[in-house]
């Protein structure tokens, strides 16, 4: 999930909808992103494919499913 909801609405939903089943998920927060950046682009979409990401950008967000497309 890519969302500019807070981190905890980021759960919930996620919880309810199905995408997880764990309320202790991590959840990156678009402040954080730099740090993703420094990983490779393997690594990132790997960490697509388990992570959640909140309070992020417009512009984070189009990175973000970008990079899932490819």
């Amino acid at each position: 999930m890519v969302t500019g909801d807070h981190s905890e609405t980021a759960k919930s939903i996620a919880l309810k909808i199905g995408l997880t089943d764990d309320s202790n998920e991590k959840v990156i927060h678009g402040k954080d992103l730099k740090s993703v950046e420094l990983l490779s682009e393997d690594e990132l979409k790997q960490l697509l494919n388990t992570i959640n990401f909140s309070r992020v950008s417009p512009a984070q967000k189009f990175d973000l499913v970008s990079l899932y497309q490819q």
